[in-house]
């Protein structure tokens, strides 16, 4: 969004962004109604591990400045620890404490009994310290310092089209950054309560949002790390979570605003901090560690590039290795040489040992696919070098596919083996 509020210098920005926000809903619902969902079953569970990981991470080091009300950078994981490290003499006591009384607050509740909204109560009573003792004076930073919750509902109206051809690339990456994302996070969540995750449906609704945040003022939206994750824990068991939580949004902006305004801003650090403990699972990261090596590269390579790159970046990455493991593994083929046994079977052997040489069975196990041709025309090539052999039987009794490729790959080597008899 701050891309292409930037490339549109002389539009106004506010429009922009809510043209942006018309375009990617757009694209979703076409997205939802093709049933495009099922591109997303491409992305490995070690990759969406690793992206909510490292997310989570960048979530809690991301608000170690409000924590401490330190300046804070940017970059890299990294960069960020190094620039809120360096400015730590600065460090003010007061809100180091009312983010760790939050947090603290948060765990106890949670100790005591799940069921309570335990962030709801932890912000309640920070919000209500923050305004009876008034610490606003006395240095700690809240809501109304970065701006008032304004009052009532935003008024509704369509964006001008002015520049929508510019904005088309970064429509589609949008687009594709925020499907990824939620997607991520709804299978993560799918993955806890056991819920049927509909992929096709998902991205009809954040369309429906997008549509909706276009008209009314804001930029596109997508699923949320955080707000999922504590949403969860607070335990939300339907859609109705969802809803509820809409109207008392809608609540706030009406009757609240002025309330809000206290809230302190290290009250949400220690909030988001508690949030991005809960998003690192501990144990599927185990057994994705112990799992195949693909898989733990897979996790490793995703967690260090969500620190290492900016996040839309790390979703490529990680969707990229999702696909290069897939075509790995469809193209191992399993070719062996088979010779008849004296019970009339067939079995495995290998070229000495071959009771009849001018027989040569092979047995080819796996996707035969474009990306498996090599393999297999290594392997006929020998059987056509092969002085001895009058006749090349194939089994493919265990094979899977045929397109285009090795079609043509067989029937030249079949012609081939023709002309030399």
């Amino acid at each position: 969004v701050g891309t292409a509020v930037a490339g549109a210098a002389d539009v106004d920005p506010i429009s922009t962004a809510m043209l942006l926000a018309l375009m990617v809903g757009v694209i979703q619902v076409s997205a939802g109604a093709l049933k495009l969902g099922v591109l997303v079953d491409y992305i490995s569970t070690p990759v969406v591990v690793g992206y909510i990981t490292g997310a989570g991470v960048l979530i809690g080091v991301g608000q170690l400045p409000n924590l401490t009300e330190t300046p804070g950078g940017s970059g890299t994981i990294v960069a960020k620890i190094g620039a809120w490290a360096s400015h730590l003499g600065d460090a003010s006591t007061l809100p180091l404490l009312m983010g760790a009384g939050t947090a603290g607050l948060i765990l106890v509740i949670r100790w005591y009994r799940r069921t309570l909204p335990g962030a709801l109560i932890a912000l309640s009573v920070a919000t209500a310290a923050s305004w009876m003792f008034d610490l606003g004076d006395k240095g700690l930073r809240r809501v109304a310092d970065l701006a008032s919750i304004p009052a009532g509902l935003p008024a509704l109206e369509l964006p001008s089209l002015e520049g929508w051809s510019v904005l088309i690339p970064i429509a589609v990456a949008g687009t594709v950054l925020s499907l990824v994302e939620s997607s991520a996070v709804a299978r993560a969540l799918a993955a806890k309560t056991g819920q049927r995750l509909e992929l096709s449906s998902e991205f009809i609704g954040q369309g429906l949002a997008n549509l909706a945040a276009g008209i009314s003022g804001a930029y596109p939206t997508s699923g949320s790390l955080s707000r999922s994750a504590l949403n969860e824990h607070s335990g939300a068991r339907t859609r109705l979570a969802g809803v509820f939580s809409g109207i008392l949004v809608g609540a706030s902006l009406l009757f609240l605003g002025p309330v809000v305004d206290f809230t302190p801003i290290s009250a949400l650090a220690g909030l988001l901090l508690v949030v991005a403990v809960d998003l690192v699972d501990r144990a599927k990261i185990r057994s994705i560690m112990v799992s195949r090596r693909s898989d733990a590269i897979a996790f490793v390579a995703t967690v260090v590039g969500t620190w290492a790159v900016p996040l839309d970046k790390a979703i490529y990455l990680g969707v990229g290795l999702s696909l290069f493991f897939y075509l790995r593994r469809a193209r191992q083929l399993r070719i062996q040489r088979l010779d008849w046994t004296k019970h009339g079977a067939v079995a495995e052997c290998t070229d000495a040992d071959a009771s009849c040489k001018a027989m040569r069975i092979l047995q080819i196990d796996g996707q035969l696919f474009f990306g498996a041709a090599s393999e297999v025309q290594i392997a006929l090539e020998d059987a056509y070098l092969d002085r001895d052999a009058q006749v090349v039987i194939l089994r493919l009794r265990r094979a899977l596919g045929l397109d285009v490729t090795i079609a043509s790959l067989l029937g030249q080597a079949a012609l081939r083996l023709l002309e030399s008899g």
